[in-house]
């Protein structure tokens, strides 16, 4: 993605949208299901512009914290970005 974008690695999210949104359908809506979480990250970036606060922020503290949930973050897909005890992704 970040070579056929000339971006630097690795890719931000705006980058991977504009490349997902770029790219022929694999077949015709309705014919098949294919799972995609780009949704996920475009609502991502809808939660950062209305809540005018990053994202990890804006839902620890509108949706985690009221629930009690005080240890959650975003993880990290580079190994070496990971927190002790994360998940590989």
């Amino acid at each position: 993605v970040c070579s056929l974008l000339g971006v630097a690695p690795p890719p931000k999210p705006a980058d991977i949208i504009r490349y997902t949104l770029c790219q022929p359908l694999d077949f015709a809506p309705g014919e098949r299901y294919a799972y995609s979480n780009v949704t996920y990250l475009c609502l991502g970036r809808l939660i950062e512009k209305f809540s005018e606060r990053p994202y990890e922020t804006a839902v620890q503290q509108s949706v985690l914290r009221p629930l009690g949930i005080r240890r959650m973050q975003v993880g990290f897909a580079e190994e070496d970005r990971r927190l002790d005890g994360e998940v590989r992704y």
